[in-house]
């Protein structure tokens, strides 16, 4: 039995020590977006939606909203060489 018990320690560690290296794998990932036509940043924005009813950044891309950020740092990721940008 004493086997056993220390079998499922080491197997225990084993998983927990392969989860932890797994999630900072998933932190270190870089979100791909396509660059936007158009980015809007640092403006007082009213989005009508009761749950996050301001916005600092909105994104445009094809004449089209694609994104609406809480901050400009999340809608600088859209920014891409050919994108004109807009500061308020």
């Amino acid at each position: 039995m004493h086997k056993f018990f220390k079998f499922n320690i080491y197997t225990i560690g084993f998983f927990f020590m392969v989860a932890i290296f797994l999630s900072f794998i998933n932190c270190a990932k870089e979100e791909n977006v396509p660059p936007a036509d158009l980015v809007l940043l640092n403006g007082d924005i009213y989005t009508v939606d009761s749950d996050n009813p301001w916005a600092k950044s909105l994104v445009i891309t094809d004449n089209t909203i694609t994104a609406v950020c809480k901050n400009d740092k999340e809608a600088r990721k859209f920014i891409g060489s050919r994108s004109r940008r807009m500061t308020s």
